[in-house]
């Protein structure tokens, strides 16, 4: 073997071109014809590593390689041929084909390992009977929608318009002849208007948690801080009547949201960090952001009354409730819209909290890049 490497290079023997007694058409025809062959084998390889660069997803690529690789050494052994007329490295010729040899060996069993996956694939036709499947389901949906909506109409102009004359009555009754009632007369008018004010508020949840599943997303940027403080703008009313302390951080980050739901989410979170609190208590909130491996993380702290970690994941879910109506109003659906909204925004909602000591409340949202 030692021998057969050192003299691997050595042209001593006959070139081939003495088998062909040098007729120069003869020569020729080797010639071209094998320098052609070359030519085009080489080209094979080319193209499919172009295909596989360009085309990430494509099923199977070490068989591509593979095969590229045995196309590329049939091409040599044909290069060989043209180099053989004058040359006679019959060794190193030699050497090509068992290499040559060795990759279509590897190429076949990697082809029969992959066939029965690659039969599994689907064809042109079942491509097709799956589109129309797709095309289906989703003229389904947009009808089912548009039910939603027709209903969702329903609900807040047939439902409301009765609980609104009940409000209004109740409050005539209270304010024209408050008067004339006894205690008991009027405690039931408080309850009948109250019980009013609550219905229409839990309607109008209800009514914009299943908006947050009908309506069409389609992320922007949005700058975190000019959002902040138009929620706080609007709540400035609450603020001012809790005394508390809301402190924004200086600088937030722009993220790919929808304008409208973070508003709503940011409004539902920042509306319990200054409800749920000890009575006494002046509510103190810090909003500040944290980038997590190329995501924005919103934070919403407040010295709250706190959660115990086997609630922190109930109460996103609708009408889940941990303290009754009497010691903290709501509705029950706040953190399941905060939830909702951030799933159609492809984020996160989630929160840190210990009883007694506050809560951090947290929203996770794409960079603004992603939008």
């Amino acid at each position: 073997m030692g021998e057969f490497l050192r003299r691997l290079f050595d042209s001593d023997f006959m070139p081939h071109g003495h088998c062909y007694y040098w007729q120069a058409d003869i020569v020729w025809l080797h010639l071209v014809s094998d320098a052609v062959i070359t030519l085009a084998y080489y080209s094979i390889p080319v193209s499919l590593g172009y295909f596989v660069a360009r085309k990430r997803d494509v099923p199977f690529p070490g068989l591509f390689v593979m095969f590229g690789l045995f196309i590329l050494g049939c091409g040599t052994t044909h290069a060989m041929e043209v180099w053989t007329l004058w040359h006679g490295t019959y060794r190193l010729a030699g050497v090509v084909k068992a290499l040559t040899a060795a990759l279509s060996i590897g190429t076949a069993l990697v082809l029969v390992r992959v066939t029965p996956a690659a039969l599994s694939l689907r064809g042109p036709t079942e491509w097709e009977e799956a589109n129309q499947a797709l095309l289906a389901s989703a003229a389904e949906v947009t009808r089912v929608n548009a039910e939603l909506q027709a209903f969702s109409y329903s609900v807040s102009h047939d439902l409301r318009a009765p609980l609104r004359a009940m409000q209004g009555f109740s409050q005539a009754l209270l304010e024209d002849y408050g008067d004339r009632l006894d205690d008991r007369a009027r405690s039931y008018a408080e309850r009948i208007a109250g019980a009013a004010a609550h219905m229409d508020q839990l309607i109008q949840d209800i009514l914009a948690y299943s908006r947050l599943t009908t309506k069409e997303i389609q992320l922007q940027a949005v700058d975190l801080r000019s959002v902040v403080e138009r929620v706080s703008g609007q709540m400035a009313g609450e603020i001012r009547a809790r005394e508390a302390e809301v402190t924004v951080a200086s600088s937030l980050p722009s993220v790919a949201s929808q304008d409208v739901i973070l508003t709503q989410v940011l409004e539902n979170l920042l509306s319990n960090a200054l409800k749920f609190v000890t009575p006494g208590v002046r509510p103190r909130i810090r909003v500040w952001a944290e980038e997590r491996e190329g995501k924005t993380r919103l934070w919403i702290e407040d010295n709250g009354i706190g959660i115990a970690a086997e609630h922190q994941d109930r109460i996103f879910q609708v009408f889940e409730r941990l303290h009754g109506r009497e010691s903290y109003p709501g509705t029950g659906i706040g953190l399941a819209i905060v939830r909702r909204g951030m799933e159609r925004l492809r984020g996160a909602a989630g929160v840190e909290s210990e009883p007694g000591k506050g809560s951090r409340f947290w929203i996770e949202l794409p960079g603004s890049e992603h939008a």
